[in-house]
């Protein structure tokens, strides 16, 4: 869906081929569940457009016409073309980078710095010098501020008591039984900045299975959480081989027992 160079003319031509797109690749709406999957099932029926199509009033079908044109074609470069827009910015007081409408979390430590923003149709990418420091699923929606939780998690273990009301954490809608089981341990905000230590570190999914299995067994202590995600850690096997054991001839004391038994 190409214009030829200095052809303006041919710009409706590419238009009809969006709409003919739309109306018969969208309709009904594909019900996916990420985007990934609607790039496949998108691919698939342009190839099914491509192998079974005929133009009206042409003479070729659009697989024919393509084959014969594909010589024609120069190579792709070598660079695959970055679709994105890119932006400078400055990390602001709350540690958030503002592209368009909306703001997107970066480590503390890059506060104050001035960074580039790379943003694609579905990711929004933040770096510093050349090097990438977060990155983070585009928002469509205004004025809103996108956190990661281990961006702020440095900034919360130097100040524990404010972990209740900092907004990373209330944003990050964690489950009530993290809560639920915190309120129990004798320093609710240091436990909590060790859960979310731990979280990061292993995943919800895991600390969510040790937290349910230290509650059924009532055993409230961070160490025993600790304990627990560290225990199904597999360990590698060894790569050190030990020495050769050659296995011991037993047939000499074999018959030293015989003897004895006869005596």
């Amino acid at each position: 869906m190409f214009c030829n160079p200095g052809e303006g003319h041919e710009k409706g031509l590419v238009e009809n081929l969006v709409g003919y797109a739309r109306r018969n690749f969208m309709v009904p709406v594909p019900e996916v569940s990420s985007f990934d999957e609607l790039n496949k099932l998108l691919q698939q029926r342009c190839l099914k457009y491509i192998d079974k199509h005929r133009v009206r009033g042409r003479d070729m079908s659009v697989k024919d016409a393509f084959a014969l044109e594909q010589k024609a074609l120069l190579a792709l470069p070598v660079k695959r073309y970055d679709a994105c827009k890119i932006a400078e910015a400055r990390v602001d007081y709350f540690s958030t980078v503002r592209f368009e409408t909306n703001s997107y979390s970066v480590p503390v430590k890059w506060a104050g710095k001035q960074v580039s923003i790379k943003a694609s149709g579905l990711e929004v990418k933040i770096y510093y010098r050349g090097e990438e420091i977060s990155s983070h699923s585009r928002y469509y929606q205004k004025y809103k501020t996108i956190y990661r939780l281990e961006h702020y998690l440095p900034l919360i273990e130097q100040r524990p008591r404010s972990v209740f009301h900092a907004r990373p954490v209330k944003e990050a809608n964690l489950p009530e039984q993290i809560y639920a089981y915190v309120r129990q341990l004798p320093n609710p905000e240091k436990a909590m900045v060790k859960l979310l230590r731990l979280m990061v570190d292993h995943g919800l999914e895991s600390v969510m299975a040790a937290v349910k299995d230290a509650q059924d067994k009532q055993h409230y202590s961070i160490d025993i959480i600790e304990f627990k995600l560290g225990s199904r850690k597999k360990l590698p096997p060894l790569s050190v081989m030990g020495p050769d054991v050659n296995p011991v001839d037993m047939t000499t004391y074999d018959q030293l027992l015989l003897g004895g038994a006869y005596s």
